[in-house]
């Protein structure tokens, strides 16, 4: 059941990248070229220099969305799993041990 949950959340994943990385393409191809950088001055009157987020980088930000999404599903699913593991061992353990004393007193 763990892989298959882990599989599903996989194929729900790539097919989110999938259509960012379409939607990516699509602003790509519809935007105007804009200038290298884009200067402002705000209200101290201090002049401030901003890049323009580009397709790389944007590429490397999905990227590392990606990898960050899919470490933290993978290791959130495998804590799951071993407290559930966990805690039927500790009832089991305590189930056992009560069947073996109500056992006793009937022999």
């Amino acid at each position: 059941m763990n892989a298959f949950i882990t599989h599903y959340v996989q194929k729900a994943l790539e097919a989110e990248v999938a259509e960012l990385k379409a939607k990516l393409e699509d602003n790509s191809a519809s935007t105007v070229p804009s200038p290298a950088t884009v200067s402002s001055t705000d209200s101290s009157g201090l002049k401030s220099v901003e890049l323009p987020f580009t397709n790389k980088a944007m590429g490397q930000r999905l990227d590392a969305y990606r990898t960050f999404t899919a470490k933290y599903l993978v290791k959130a699913q495998q804590d799951k799993f071993d407290a559930v593991k966990s805690e039927k061992e500790k009832w089991v353990s305590y189930f056992s041990a009560k069947t073996e004393e109500v056992g006793k007193d009937f022999q």
